[in-house]
C-alpha cells in the first residue's frame, strides 16, 4: 500500500514549495492515509453501526477516522481550526481551517462497496471562530491551499496544491479541455429526502439523453477527484455538506477545471463539477438554485 504514496511523496518533495506548505501538505497526507489504514481494517468486517436513517448511516468507524485525523492535525497545528463532519468545528485562533470529511461514502462502505475516501481540505482562513464558513465555492477556492483525497481501496491519492498544480498517485494531472458531454459519463446523486430525489430524477430525466452515461457512485469527494483526473465529465450532486467538496474542489481548480457550489437556505449545498468545457451546459442542466 505504501508504494504509490512513496511516489507521491518524492514527486512533491520537488516541488521546491516553502518548508511551511511542504509541512502543511505531509500532515494532511499523513492523516489521510492513517484514515486509510483504519478503514481497510474494518472494512468488510464488523465496522460498527452508531445509528442508520432509511437513506443513510453513521459507523463507529466514522468516529475513529476522525479522531486520528484530528489527533495528526492538532499534534502538528494547534492553533488551527478544523470543521469535521462527525464532531463538528474544533477551536483555533489562527489562520488556517481544515474542512474534513473522515470517511466520504459511508453507505457504500458499510455495504462492502469499494468505493469510499477521506477528505481533507486545508484553507488560510484567518480571522478564527470569529469568521463565519463559505457559503460558496469561490469561498473555498480562493482560500484554498490543500485539497487531499485518499482512496485506501486501490491505494490512490489526489492532492492539489494551491500554486503548483494537482497530483494523482505523484503524476501531474490537468483537466481535459473536452466540450462535447455526448461522449462523457457523469455521476449524479439522489440525495436524501423525498424532495431530493424528485428533484434529481427531473434533472436526471433532461440529462441521460445527452450523455454517455449517468452514473451514481454515492462518494462526492472521489466523483469530484474523477473529474480532475478525466474519469468522468462531470458531477451533479444536490444536499451535500462542504466537507463533501472542499478537498476535491480544489484539486481540481488546481488542475483547471470547473467548481461552482452554493450553500442552500437549509444548510446544505448543491454543486456541480465539471471539464471547463462542459460546466456551462450541465448548469443549465441542473442550475445551483
Amino acid at each position: 500500500m505504501d508504494s504509490n504514496i512513496s511516489k507521491l511523496k518524492h514527486k512533491i518533495s520537488l516541488l521546491q514549495m516553502d518548508y511551511e506548505l511542504m509541512t502543511l501538505v505531509e500532515t494532511g497526507i499523513e492523516a489521510a492515509t492513517a484514515a486509510g489504514k483504519l478503514q481497510m481494517q474494518y472494512f468488510r468486517a464488523n465496522c460498527g453501526t452508531v445509528c442508520q436513517s432509511p437513506r443513510d448511516i453513521k459507523l463507529a468507524v466514522d468516529i475513529e477516522c476522525e479522531a486520528v485525523i484530528t489527533n495528526i492535525i492538532r499534534k502538528r497545528y494547534k492553533d488551527h481550526r478544523i470543521l469535521a463532519e462527525e464532531g463538528g468545528e474544533i477551536g483555533g485562533v489562527g489562520d488556517h481551517l481544515w474542512i474534513v470529511d473522515p470517511l466520504d461514502g459511508t453507505v457504500n462502505y458499510f455495504h462492502g462497496v469499494p468505493h469510499f475516501c477521506s477528505c481533507l481540505a486545508c484553507l488560510f482562513f484567518p480571522g478564527g471562530r470569529d469568521r463565519a464558513l463559505p457559503t460558496d465555492s469561490e469561498g473555498i477556492l480562493e482560500a484554498g491551499l490543500l485539497g487531499i483525497v485518499h482512496v485506501p481501496s486501490c491505494d490512490d491519492t489526489y492532492v492539489g496544491i494551491r500554486g503548483y498544480g494537482s497530483f494523482f498517485n505523484g503524476t501531474q494531472m490537468n483537466c481535459p479541455d473536452h466540450t462535447d458531454l455526448s461522449d462523457s459519463m457523469v455521476a449524479v446523486s439522489l440525495g436524501k429526502s423525498n424532495a431530493s430525489i424528485v428533484s434529481m430524477l427531473e434533472v436526471i430525466g433532461n440529462l441521460a439523453p445527452r450523455v454517455r452515461k449517468v452514473r451514481s457512485y454515492g462518494c462526492a469527494g472521489l466523483d469530484i477527484s474523477m473529474v480532475t483526473a478525466g474519469c468522468l465529465g462531470g458531477v451533479i450532486y444536490r444536499g451535500i455538506h462542504i466537507w463533501d467538496l472542499a478537498a476535491a474542489g480544489i484539486i481540481l481548480q488546481e488542475a483547471g477545471g470547473t467548481l461552482k457550489a452554493r450553500q442552500m437556505q437549509n444548510g446544505t449545498w448543491n454543486m456541480v463539477a465539471a471539464h471547463n468545457g462542459k460546466a456551462k451546459e450541465l448548469l443549465q442542466i441542473a442550475p445551483l438554485s
